[in-house]
């Protein structure tokens, strides 16, 4: 028993020892965890402060760079302008002075955004066009070398709110050439005006200019054929006379581009055009790039009667029947700026008969283009006869044709021309019947057909009595040349006019110098 108590002692002291361990194990985990809990809650205060200061950091940033954008925002809105057809013309300048300032007035910025973009936007009313003439031009950089400050033209839009990344692209300028004058395809003309300079560098007059607000109806120059832009058809029973003009003529004309016109005439009439103005740019010889081509038919299938760039003025081609197609085509092959064509056209019976003319005869062609220039080519000792329109009528007034006579040339054969006159009846209104032909020789030996330089007793240069209507013959190579350069005065070798008696010594023969008269 006693043995029994002491070993329940025993197991109850070591209950009490485990039990005391245990105690002070929870004692020392619970110390453990509160240090642990300390720890934590301080490392996230400390990264809870940290992030509050993030984020007021950013907050201000924030706030710094919307600032920021507002104020380009709003330069830009107070540097974009859109300009109407409610006022029918008027003045556009950068920047836009307020209308108390003078011309003299710069207007100064704060230091400001570096890449800036201001935006003029034309719009025309319905069936008008805008029209905009540059007076002041004063950019940073250089043709060509625009990387500074520039303005890019949109000339070809539709709608004010088109695409500009995939409008077509009317040029870039900058420097101090202005852009020539711009008239606009449909009725919107867009203006982006770029600077990648501070703003306190920008002030003073970019540059200025006026628009106005044009009628369209000058380009529609006749049926428009869908679904081209630029495609035409003008008839005789609509409008015998009238003006093309290239599209947007005076104005640079579109890149990338083409416009046809077909003239349709009634059976008998012939077309005249006169080349008024003429600005295409000229890439060579052959016209590769920008041309005008005029085909003597009713399409481009037909022969060409020209095809033309480059400066002309006052030129005048003509139809051989009654139809002509007419073909613009443009490239980009230059910075240029040229400004098209101003063409009169009229469909008329009065020209002449180039058929009738020719007679049905073998060897003579008409050069194609003139109103009535002949070629006539030998066949070995071949005679040909010539009148001229409309023989044994009245000839036509205001008329010139020319007739180019080629005897043979070569090794074996070298013709010589004989030109004798039949009948001749050519009047003018200031005429001396005592001087019947006007020379350049001294005189000309009609006796034996021989030129001879002899004698001076008939040479009258400082008489000039054949002054409005006229047969000029040249048989020398240099005068031929002259005549053939087609300048404003021919150098002829004999002049003759008034009406010719039969048998008399005026009437020839002439001989050619050469193979050709």
């Amino acid at each position: 028993m006693a043995q029994m108590r002491t070993l329940e002692r025993v197991l109850e002291a070591r209950i009490n020892l485990l039990n005391n361990e245990k105690n002070a194990e929870v004692k020392e985990d619970c110390a453990f965890c509160r240090s642990l809990d300390c720890d934590i809650i301080f490392a996230l205060l400390l990264i809870g402060v940290i992030a509050c200061l993030l984020i007021l950091i950013l907050f201000f940033w924030l706030k710094g760079v919307l600032s920021y954008e507002e104020i380009f925002r709003k330069e830009a809105l107070e540097c974009d302008h859109i300009f109407d057809s409610s006022i029918p013309e008027g003045e556009f300048q950068l920047p836009m002075l307020p209308p108390s300032a003078t011309i003299s007035e710069q207007i100064s910025r704060p230091e400001g955004p570096k890449n800036f973009q201001c935006i003029y936007t034309f719009v025309a009313a319905p069936k008008q066009r805008v029209k905009l003439n540059f007076e002041q031009f004063q950019l940073a950089g250089t043709a060509g070398n625009c990387e500074t400050e520039y303005v890019d033209i949109y000339s070809e839009l539709e709608e004010p709110d088109d695409d500009l990344l995939s409008a077509a692209f009317g040029g870039r300028y900058c420097g101090s050439i202005s852009p020539y004058v711009r008239i606009s395809l449909n009725r919107v003309i867009v203006l982006v005006f770029h600077s990648r300079t501070a703003s306190n560098q920008r002030n003073g007059i970019k540059f200025r200019g006026r628009y106005a607000f044009i009628s369209d109806a000058p380009y529609q120059v006749g049926e428009k054929v869908p679904p081209g832009k630029c495609d035409f058809v003008i008839d005789s029973k609509h409008k015998k006379r009238g003006t093309i003009l290239s599209p947007t003529y005076p104005g640079t004309y579109p890149k990338n581009f083409r416009c046809t016109y077909l003239l349709n005439g009634k059976t008998g009439q012939r077309i005249r055009l006169l080349f008024r103005d003429f600005d295409i740019y000229f890439g060579g010889e052959h016209c590769p790039y920008d041309s005008l081509t005029v085909y003597d038919g009713p399409t481009n299938k037909h022969p060409i009667i020209r095809k033309i760039c480059g400066l002309q003025q006052s030129m005048v081609i003509y139809s051989f029947g009654p139809n002509t197609f007419i073909e613009f085509n443009t490239t980009n092959p230059a910075k240029a700026d040229p400004r098209g064509y101003s063409l009169d056209y009229e469909f008329s019976n009065r020209y002449v008969n180039v058929l009738k003319l020719m007679d049905n005869q073998l060897g003579i062609t008409h050069l194609r283009g003139s109103e009535c220039d002949l070629l006539i080519r030998s066949n070995r000792e071949t005679t040909h006869y010539i009148h001229s329109p409309e023989y044994p009528l009245m000839y036509p007034a205001n008329t010139t044709c020319t007739f180019i006579i080629d005897g043979l040339q070569g090794e074996q054969n070298l013709e010589e021309v004989i030109l004798t006159f039949e009948k001749f009846a050519v009047l003018t209104e200031t005429i001396d019947s005592t001087n019947l032909i006007h020379s350049k020789h001294s005189s000309v030996d009609y006796d034996n057909g021989d030129n001879d330089n002899n004698n001076d007793n008939n040479d009258n240069d400082d008489n000039e009595p054949c002054s409005t209507s006229y047969v000029g013959i040249a048989f020398v190579p240099a005068s031929i040349k002259s005549v053939l350069s087609f300048g404003e005065e021919s150098n002829y070798d004999v002049t003759l006019c008034d009406r010719l008696q039969d048998g008399s010594h005026a009437l020839g023969p002439y001989i050619s110098d050469g193979p050709r008269m």
